[in-house]
């Protein structure tokens, strides 16, 4: 059985979605410490779902999903490493239009024929029409990269991954 603290089992989806977990939590694939206290907490992993347990009470705090290609390569089993390696390596979590890190933005806007300087703090975008505008070498928050991609998006240049099932034009 499962000991899922009650903040954990509302995330539950089904009989189906509890097996795996109970799979993640009695037979590991890899066990790895949880990064949030690792003296105390570890990571549960099979099969695409994660169970972080409490080594002190045994109880299943937090549960979730995980890419197979975040597995780490040293708690992995040879044949697991061949699979890991075959795997696609794609950036971005799956379903997500947006690029996910400043390095991406800055990809995609030399793709789209920007012209990109780097200042002190900033990086300085020359688009293609002669517009010049400038940002930041850090995210300030969760939504700073979002509000790029709509900046650039109202400016003509549409650095979005295509939805899927579409062609980019």
């Amino acid at each position: 059985m499962l000991p899922l603290i009650p903040a954990a089992a509302r995330h539950v989806r089904g009989e189906q979605h509890f097996r795996a977990l109970e799979r993640a939590y009695n037979e590991p694939q890899f066990i790895a410490p949880d990064r949030s206290d690792p003296e105390d907490r570890e990571r549960r992993c099979a099969d695409g779902h994660v169970v972080v347990v409490s080594r002190s009470t045994g109880a299943a705090l937090w549960i979730g999903t995980y890419e197979q290609s975040d597995e780490p390569s040293h708690l992995l089993t040879e044949s697991q490493q061949g699979r890991q390696e075959a795997r696609s390596t794609k950036k971005g979590p799956s379903g997500s239009q947006h690029p996910t890190s400043y390095a991406e933005v800055i990809e995609r806007l030399r793709a789209h024929g920007c012209e990109v300087r780097s200042a002190h703090r900033h990086h300085k975008v020359i688009l293609p029409n002669g517009v010049i505008r400038s940002i930041p070498k850090t995210t300030s928050d969760w939504r700073a990269i979002y509000n790029t991609v709509t900046m650039f998006r109202h400016l003509g240049v549409d650095i979005r991954r295509p939805a899927p099932g579409t062609r980019q034009k």
